[in-house]
């Protein structure tokens, strides 16, 4: 009777060659790449709500100190007469920084017209025109404006 041998233990390449799993590399490549596209994610998500938080107390200025009285509040588990104690402290402070805005804010107004101007006269004139668009935009979204000397309204 004659055995025929098994051709993966008769060849002496299959004998020592490693066992190969196919498609390892998928899971831990999409690993990485749910992982990376998480951070991303994060961190975009991030900045996008300090902007929006920076923003809004660019342009409501009264609304700062309540709002930081209540993150000092919480991070510092200040006692109730401490907070309201601190709320004082910065609703009169901040008011002193808006008069100093007013007095100061002009001759900054004055300052960008000059370079909006100055960057104006490199430009052609479709070049200029983008360019009032944008800085308009940037303008009004990122230069508060100057504070009323209105009655000071807590939030």
């Amino acid at each position: 009777m004659s055995v025929n041998p098994d051709p993966v233990f008769s060849s002496p390449e299959k004998i020592h060659a490693p066992s190969r799993r196919p498609g390892r590399w998928i899971p831990i490549f999409l690993g990485f790449v749910i992982f990376f596209s998480g951070v991303v994610l994060g961190g975009s998500g991030a900045l996008i709500l300090q902007k929006r938080i920076l923003l809004h107390g660019l342009h409501h200025p009264e609304k700062v100190p309540g709002r930081l009285t209540e993150h000092m509040q919480d991070k510092l588990k200040l006692t109730d007469v401490q907070a309201e104690q601190i709320l004082e402290i910065l609703t009169r402070r901040q008011q002193r920084l808006q008069e100093l805005q007013r007095e100061v804010q002009p001759r900054f107004e004055a300052e960008f017209d000059a370079v909006r101007l100055e960057i104006i006269a490199v430009l052609d004139p479709d070049q200029a025109g983008r360019y009032d668009e944008w800085y308009a935009k940037v303008r009004k979204t990122w230069t508060p404006s100057i504070p009323k000397e209105e009655a000071f309204v807590q939030e």
